[in-house]
């Protein structure tokens, strides 16, 4: 983005570091795309995989799709890795820049939306 001059990064954008996901934008990355142009973003990072179950003792590697809704097979048109760690009642993710200046990590609370909607009703909150 700064070879652009565009000022698209999110203000809580840290760079690569661990971040913890907040309300209102959520507490968790989804296990299932919102689809394109969702999260605030033409690109809406999600997570490939499961979340951890086991509190305070596992980090696990998982892959980050950004979705860009070219066609069925882009729902991970470009990836990242993440690690991820289960902290009881939050997780923490250890994000990437992401590849593009319009991609963006979603999340989501699970207790306001069940996963089966989130494709159809995530508004567009997001943290990073």
């Amino acid at each position: 983005c700064d070879v652009y001059d565009i000022a698209t990064k999110s203000p809580d954008w840290q760079g690569p570091a661990w971040y913890r996901m907040l309300p209102p934008a959520g507490i968790m990355m989804p296990q299932k795309t919102p689809g394109r142009q969702r999260c605030g973003t033409g690109m809406a990072g999600w997570l490939d995989g499961q979340h951890p179950e086991i509190q305070f003792q596992t980090t696990v590697n998982a892959r980050v799709c950004f979705d860009i809704d070219f066609g069925p097979d882009s729902n991970c048109f470009q990836e990242s890795t993440t690690n991820i760690t289960n902290c009881g009642q939050f997780y923490v993710y250890q994000l990437q820049d992401t590849p593009y200046c319009d991609a963006r990590y979603c999340s989501y609370d699970p207790v306001e939306l069940n996963m089966d909607e989130v494709e159809e009703k995530l508004t567009g909150e997001d943290l990073l």
